[in-house]
């Protein structure tokens, strides 16, 4: 779940793997690896809500800038002393297909899709035509939003 209009905020990322889970949060990486993977768990598994043993392996990452000021400070490190992006723009576009496939699997009931291979032009005359037939009524909002005021946007 990725959001950027969340209160209060909650900035973690998990991703479940067949060994365990990695969990990104508060600045520290998580590894809950387990002893054996999940399927073969699985297999002989009798216990119900069972779960394989597994150890923590933690890792302690650098000092953390937070919200908008570690995206400045790492843009104008990069600008100033030429150090490379933490994420660079166009890193953007691998999350934004995994998002895209997400939705594109989902219109097609559920079908795997490979994002190396996603059909970009399929997955925009789609949403195209889901713009062209939706039913939502948009409201006139003429309110006006300062989008300087970064001290509104923590985290």
């Amino acid at each position: 779940i990725s959001s950027s209009a969340q209160s209060p905020s909650v900035n973690r990322l998990e991703i479940f793997c067949d060994r365990g889970v990695v969990t990104l949060e508060n600045g520290e990486i998580n590894f809950k690896r387990t002893t054996v993977g999940e399927a073969e768990f699985n297999k002989n598994n009798t216990a119900i809500f069972g779960s394989p043993e597994y150890w923590d392996c933690k890792v302690n990452v650098r000092p953390k800038l937070e919200g908008h000021v570690a995206i400045f400070a790492d843009f104008s490190n990069a600008i100033l002393n030429g150090t490379e992006l933490l994420a660079p723009g166009y890193d953007g576009i691998k999350e934004t297909t995994i998002s895209n496939a997400i939705h594109y699997s989902a219109w097609n009931d559920s079908i795997w899709v490979e994002t190396a291979n996603f059909p970009h032009d399929e997955f925009y005359n789609m949403l195209q035509d889901k713009i062209k037939n939706s039913t939502v009524v948009k409201k006139e909002n003429n309110a006006s939003v300062d989008f300087t005021d970064f001290a509104r946007s923590q985290n």
